[in-house]
């Protein structure tokens, strides 16, 4: 079986700069993740609500709801109990950390944030499946399936070259463009 892989996520990043919280989503979507923005602390609770974000990046000092209290309601309902919430902000004191903590956030990170370690961060998350139950099983096998077809393309394209001069030598038609 394969190290189990962190699949692309759904990240909402909230940011009451919404410049800083387009570019860092526009980043995170060129990586590959699905994002959605939100610029004040209610605005993000509605959108985790609706969005459903497997990772909530979240500032702190926000206009409406502070962070503290937005990571507080969403760990208060159903469908937030289990999301990632990553504290990202300005706000770097011991007591600020503390906070954090208590208000639910599972990380705490300084801003402006070192890409590299916002992606440590993101991948020490674990993965998105769980590669022991019979859905990371399922998934394995494609995943395996999905390798060996991308290596058997490459090869068909690596030799196509080849092929088409011995075809030629040999004065087969070659009817691999029709």
């Amino acid at each position: 079986m394969h190290d189990p892989i962190a699949l692309p996520r759904r990240i909402l990043i909230v940011d009451d700069n919404a410049d800083a919280a387009a570019s860092l989503a526009l980043l995170l979507k060129i990586s590959g993740h699905e994002t959605q923005t939100a610029n004040d602390g209610l605005e993000a609770v509605r959108t985790a609500e609706t969005f459903l974000p497997d990772v909530v990046l979240l500032d702190i000092g926000l206009p409406k709801l502070n962070g503290f209290d937005a990571c507080r309601q969403i760990r208060q309902q159903a469908w937030g109990r289990n999301m990632k919430i990553v504290a990202l902000t300005g706000w770097g004191q011991e007591g600020d950390r503390r906070e954090a903590t208590e208000a639910g956030f599972d990380a705490h990170m300084l801003k402006p944030v070192d890409y590299r370690d916002l992606m440590t961060v993101l991948s020490g998350m674990g993965p998105v499946i769980d590669m022991t139950s019979d859905a990371g099983k399922i998934f394995d096998s494609i995943y395996a399936l999905f390798c060996g077809v991308i290596l058997l393309a490459s090869t068909a394209l690596l030799f196509a070259p080849v092929i088409h001069r011995i075809l030629h030598r040999f004065h087969i038609e070659d009817t691999s463009d029709r």
